[in-house]
């Protein structure tokens, strides 16, 4: 599902207007945003946590060449769905991946 299609959605589920929907959508992404820019976790009961997850820095390798590569430390984002998220959804898919 592409984000107009989860606009259309939500208009449709909801009874609200697409333009409201999608401004609220924005508002979203930009306060989950935000709050893992400035190191919060953003935990939604029943659905999910959004969190920073730290990367130590690494050796890679250059697919072309086969060089060594070190590959810095980094933070990244990371979701951690629900207990509740992934029953629903092996509920759905009788615990099989798609």
């Amino acid at each position: 599902m592409c984000r107009e299609q989860l606009i259309r959605a939500i208009a449709n589920t909801t009874g609200e207007k697409q333009s409201t929907v999608r401004g609220v959508l924005d508002a979203f992404q930009d306060v989950i945003t935000d709050s893992l820019a400035g190191g919060d976790k953003v935990s939604l009961h029943g659905f999910g946590v959004f969190e920073l997850k730290s990367r130590s820095p690494r050796i890679g390798r250059n697919p072309h060449t086969g060089e060594a590569v070190e590959i810095p430390a980094r933070v990244i984002p990371n979701f951690i769905p629900s207990d509740v998220l992934k029953s629903r959804i092996a509920g759905h898919h009788g615990g099989t991946k798609k």
